[in-house]
């Protein structure tokens, strides 16, 4: 018997004797009877004994003819791989998402933080919103809407003086967001009491606010007959009457026809001021044609330059850069109609 790495290789013909003085052929492979192979080695206690009791678990045998021993090594196990975390922006609504939609753009639908846009978020959205200010306020310049503030749409905001919603005038507030104001000045011409009437003498008062003055809106001149008068032919304004530059004169026609005005009314269509007339005119050279008391009625049936339409007889005038009753009830003269001077012209 030739013992080989642990291994017995028989020849057909050995008969192995046990302990017991049995025989077994050896053609038949032994039974493996432990999973690791295990080979006792030969017992010699006993003079003149030949026999060895190996258990072995065959191998594989190799073109030597030999069997090789196993190989063992360390253990391995087989770790699962990690799921991927879910992340905004993968396109996948995952967790605590609302929206993803695969990008981290802000001017879409879904917000780089995976919540879905709104307006008041801060971000204005392409196509959606004109403006996102990240507030709810009112009076600046982008509206709790996400819309641009802008004149008529009834919000206030810094450069506007009012908007009550609309694009009117003369409703108290402007197309232009100004509050509504009318405007007196006193004529840069002067005029003898011949004036073509009531109509020229409008005529003039709206030809001044034009170029190159550009002042808005219409005017009439603050004149009278004596039948006719600012308080019978001109509009009574609850909003103030103002000067060129805005100063206030009154806050009303009320206030206008009060005999006291906040301010005088001495500043032309140009916002500059009149130039006086004939030092020797009886009325002195500060003298506007009117013929109008503070009520805004005729100060007198005859004292009108017949309506308006010659240069003699007498009339009434008031005074420019007065703020009592004379800034049109200043004085009479049988001889004013001749005289030049100039005349008040109020917006409708």
């Amino acid at each position: 018997m030739l013992l080989v790495g642990g291994c017995t290789v028989h020849n057909p013909d050995f008969i192995e004797t046990t302990t017991g003085g049995a025989t077994e052929g050896t053609d038949s492979a032994p039974p493996a009877t432990d999973p690791m192979p295990t080979t006792e080695p030969p017992d010699t206690s006993s003079p003149g004994s030949t026999s060895t009791m190996s258990s072995t678990t065959p191998q594989p045998a190799t073109d030597s003819g030999t069997t090789l021993e196993p190989t063992t090594g360390p253990e391995t196990t087989t770790m699962p791989m990690p799921m991927p975390m879910p992340a905004c922006g993968d396109g996948k609504v995952d967790g605590d998402e609302q929206c993803d939609d695969g990008n981290m753009a802000d001017d879409d639908g879904c917000l780089s933080y995976c919540a879905p846009a709104t307006c008041g978020d801060g971000f204005v959205r392409d196509k959606v919103e004109q403006c996102d200010d990240g507030n709810e306020l009112k009076k600046d310049e982008c509206l709790p809407t996400c819309k641009f503030n802008v004149c008529g749409d009834g919000f206030m905001k810094p450069g506007e003086e009012c908007d009550d919603g609309d694009l009117e005038d003369d409703d108290g507030c402007n197309k232009d967001c100004t509050m509504t104001r009318k405007i007196i000045f006193v004529t840069s011409k002067h005029y003898p009491g011949a004036m073509g009437g009531l109509l020229g003498a409008d005529t003039e008062c709206n030809t001044l606010a034009g170029p190159p003055a550009n002042l808005p809106g219409t005017y009439k001149a603050w004149l009278s007959t004596g039948l006719d008068s600012p308080d019978t032919r001109m509009k009574h304004h609850e909003y103030p009457y103002v000067r060129p530059d805005g100063v206030m004169i009154a806050e009303s026609w009320s206030g206008l026809v009060s005999g006291m005005l906040f301010g005088p009314i001495d500043l032309t269509e140009m916002k500059g001021k009149p130039l006086e007339g004939d030092p020797n005119n009886p009325c002195g050279p500060t003298m506007v044609h009117t013929n109008t008391i503070t009520m805004g009625k005729p100060f007198g049936k005859d004292s009108h330059c017949a309506g308006w339409m010659i240069e003699q007889g007498g009339a009434a005038a008031g005074r420019f850069g007065a703020v009592d009753k004379e800034w049109t009830e200043a004085c009479y003269n049988f001889d004013l109609c001749k005289f030049h001077a100039p005349i008040y012209c109020v917006q409708q």
